[in-house]
C-alpha cells in the first residue's frame, strides 16, 4: 500500500519538475539547499511550485 502511495507522490513531483530525479533533491542537506538547486536548475520557477514539490518530497521522506 505504501509503495503505491510513494509512486503516486513521485508522479506528482515529476509533474511539477521532471528534468531531475527526486533523489537528487532529497539528498540535499536541507530545504534551503533544495530550493536553491531547483531555482538554478529550472531558471527561477515560481515559489509556489517549489514549495509544492518540496512538500511532496517531505512526505516521501517520511514514509
Amino acid at each position: 500500500m505504501e509503495e503505491k502511495r510513494i509512486d503516486v507522490l513521485i508522479e506528482k513531483a515529476h509533474a511539477i519538475f521532471n528534468h531531475t530525479s527526486i533523489y537528487e533533491v532529497i539528498d540535499l542537506e536541507n530545504r534551503q539547499a533544495a530550493e536553491e538547486f531547483l531555482k538554478k536548475t529550472y531558471n527561477c520557477p515560481e515559489d509556489e511550485k517549489i514549495n509544492e514539490y518540496l512538500d511532496i518530497l517531505e512526505v516521501v521522506k517520511a514514509i
